[in-house]
């Protein structure tokens, strides 16, 4: 069963490993944006400067954000990027497995197992039109989880510009880096309740109508013989 539940949390992260170039676009500017609010901020506080800062500051190429900025300014926001990345992933597997017990993912697991070898009651023709129908709500529900995970991403990549930005600034940016820590914590606990809640059990109707031929693992239903 241990197999299983690691199983669980390696697609869990597979899910949330599916990111679209935009959100991973917005953490790096993230970090880009934390030594200009630093060096050429008005007030103590870095967001508060950040905030206070004019738009055309970033459009403006002779004495804006870019003719501000050093080479290796965007390489600590890449390996700012980059120890998010690492640090989500490691942190939000450990997570599953707190939720795992919570959840009690033990007997999910079990039913993965006995769907292994039950086949659909439903005739073939029913079966496949659910079938279907569960397919498309699994992927409604795998949107919604890469969403949040990448909202989750970004909130903790805040957090920890925010704390780093304190070392500058002062407590607005501790508090800042509190709220965005707090919102990372909720998101992250919402991602895996929808996995663990709404996605897994799915996949456990559409692996038993299609005899249990459905493996949770690769997302996907595998053709049978004489199966269409």
């Amino acid at each position: 069963m241990t197999d299983v539940l690691s199983t669980f949390k390696d697609k869990y992260v597979e899910e949330i490993a599916q990111r679209t170039p935009l959100s991973r676009i917005v953490v790096l500017l993230a970090f880009v944006f934390l030594p200009y609010g630093v060096r050429h901020g008005e007030y103590q506080s870095v967001w508060n400067s950040l905030l206070h800062m004019r738009a055309a500051v970033i459009w403006n190429t002779d004495q804006g954000l870019l003719a501000n900025l050093f080479l290796f300014d965007f390489a600590v926001a890449f390996g700012g990027l980059a120890a998010i990345v690492v640090l989500y992933r490691a942190l939000m597997r450990r997570a599953f497995s707190w939720i795992a017990d919570l959840f009690n993912l033990s007997s999910m697991a079990e039913k993965f197992s006995e769907n292994s070898s039950v086949t659909s009651r439903q005739s073939p023709g029913a079966a496949i039109l659910l079938a279907r129908e569960e397919e498309r709500s699994i992927e409604l529900v795998r949107t919604r989880i890469r969403r949040v995970s990448a909202a989750a991403e970004l909130s903790l990549a805040l957090a920890a510009s925010s704390f780093a930005a304190s070392f500058w600034g002062n407590a607005l940016d501790i508090g800042a880096g509190v709220t965005f820590l707090t919102a990372f914590l909720v998101l992250s606990f919402y991602s895996i309740r929808l996995f663990v809640s709404r996605l897994l059990p799915r996949e456990s109707h559409l692996r038993g109508l299609y005899g249990g031929m459905y493996t949770p693992d690769v997302g996907s239903v595998l053709p049978t013989q004489g199966h269409p």
